[in-house]
């Protein structure tokens, strides 16, 4: 009996030393870990480095993390909760990840130092003014920047997913969280650089269309492949209502793809309860009419003007509560002009808004 106690206590000091080691292999930013009362576990040396003490290990981490004390971390535990926070700590910015993990009774902070992040984007912002006054000085901005960040994100995706491959079978849920953080942050700045690229190629009339038959139900059902598991992370439902089944139309397939990429992405972003709903349907005039529907947010009436500007939001500034350049809309609105594909929305505030896009049957 004894034999067996000691060889459980030889082993979980054994993943303890295994843990540390992926903690200092893997993070270079910090990551502390915390039981239900709050108290600091395990952390990695950018985590120690927090704090001016050798290690906060034993330390209440909302000492060190004073924003944490708005949270109930027992409860985020729990629950499996995870939330994200942007605070200040040690003079520097960071963009923290609080999740929990029920299965293990611990939590774990995912620390990102934005303080950089946040000097470019002051720049940049103070750029994107400088080149609103000059459409040929914004164009070439668009194209220089999405091309300088396009080649070294496709070297941190495909980095990760081999190191993701090294482990393959070896990992834990806190590891499986991290990489698959990397994955779907790395898609979404791919995304939105495809958009700055796209709109630049609107702009300077680069932009070639080539149409082609397409059956409608295949292309969503296609996209939804994508959006379901993101939607589920936020606990949200898609319905797919297919009126007009298998559905045929004359169009651009990659303006349709990106057209419809942007407004399930916006409609799944600004919903935080209920669902999207993506419905098909003929007018009386047989022209195909696609609704993208969600129980989000909504959009304020005096916004409804400017909501197909390049750039814009509702509300704009460091601290806002969604992230995006406010291109997605933009590009939406010029490929359906550039097609003769009519675009409109009807939105009410704390309601929903729902987006309909309709293809002439010519």
């Amino acid at each position: 009996m004894q034999k067996k106690h000691l060889e459980k206590e030889r082993d979980i000091k054994l993943e303890n030393a295994k843990l540390m080691a992926l903690f200092a292999e893997l993070d270079p930013d910090p990551v502390l870990r915390f039981d239900p009362s709050g108290k600091i576990l395990l952390t990695n040396n950018a985590g120690a480095k927090l704090v001016e003490e050798r290690s906060p290990v034993g330390k209440k981490i909302d000492t060190i993390v004073p924003v944490l004390k708005d949270i109930s971390l027992s409860n985020c535990i729990t629950s499996g909760e995870t939330h994200h926070i942007i605070t200040a700590i040690s003079g520097k910015t960071y963009r923290l990840t609080v999740q929990g993990f029920s299965g293990q009774n611990f939590g774990q902070v995912y620390c990102t130092d934005i303080t950089e992040l946040k000097r470019v984007e002051e720049n940049l912002s103070k750029a994107l003014k400088k080149a609103e006054e000059s459409e040929e000085l914004k164009t070439n901005f668009l194209l220089q920047i999405s091309h300088e960040i396009r080649s070294p994100l496709m070297a941190l995706l495909g980095f990760s997913e081999l190191i993701r491959e090294e482990f393959a079978g070896n990992t834990n849920s806190s590891l499986e969280y991290a990489f698959k953080s990397i994955q779907n942050s790395g898609k979404r700045i791919y995304r939105t650089i495809d958009l700055i690229l796209n709109m630049s190629r609107i702009i300077t009339n680069d932009y070639v269309i080539n149409n082609h038959q397409l059956n409608v139900t295949e292309a969503i059902n296609k996209l939804l492949i994508e959006f379901i598991p993101i939607a589920k992370e936020k606990n949200l439902t898609i319905v797919f209502e297919d009126q007009a089944e298998d559905a045929i139309i004359w169009t651009d397939i990659y303006s349709f793809e990106l057209i419809f990429q942007n407004l399930i992405d916006n409609a799944i972003k600004y919903t935080s309860n209920g669902q999207v709903t993506i419905k098909t349907k003929f007018n009386h005039t047989r022209d195909l009419c696609i609704d993208v529907e969600d129980t989000g947010i909504g959009i304020s009436e005096g916004y409804h003007e400017k909501i197909y500007k390049p750039f814009s939001q509702e509300e704009m500034g460091y601290n806002r509560p969604f992230d995006g350049m406010g291109l997605g809309l933009a590009l939406v609105k010029r490929l359906c002009d550039i097609q003769g594909v009519e675009v409109s929305f009807t939105s009410q505030k704390n309601k929903g808004t729902t987006f309909t896009i309709i293809f002439k049957q010519n």
